[in-house]
């Protein structure tokens, strides 16, 4: 019975991973030097783990969408 007087080891620690001078909890991802990484722990330090060779990008399109255009003139006030 000893087992349940330990607590949680994971949930004890409360380990960061620096990166541009900030720290991030575990769990959290982040793109550094163009890489996808994760802040995990390694051999019971906290490190980046890569997750991905490259970090997603958001696609813009070419021109702007002119919203307003498609949107219902207002009622006109009397």
């Amino acid at each position: 019975m000893m087992a349940a007087f330990v607590p949680d080891l994971a949930a004890a620690h409360n380990c960061t991973c620096r990166a541009n001078g900030q720290d991030y909890e575990q769990g959290q991802i982040l793109c550094i030097r163009g890489r996808l990484a994760k802040c995990d722990m390694n051999l019971n330090n906290s490190s980046w783990i890569i997750i991905a060779p490259t970090c997603p990008e958001a696609n813009l399109r070419s021109a702007p969408v002119k919203i307003a255009a498609s949107l219902p003139a207002p009622p006109a006030r009397n």
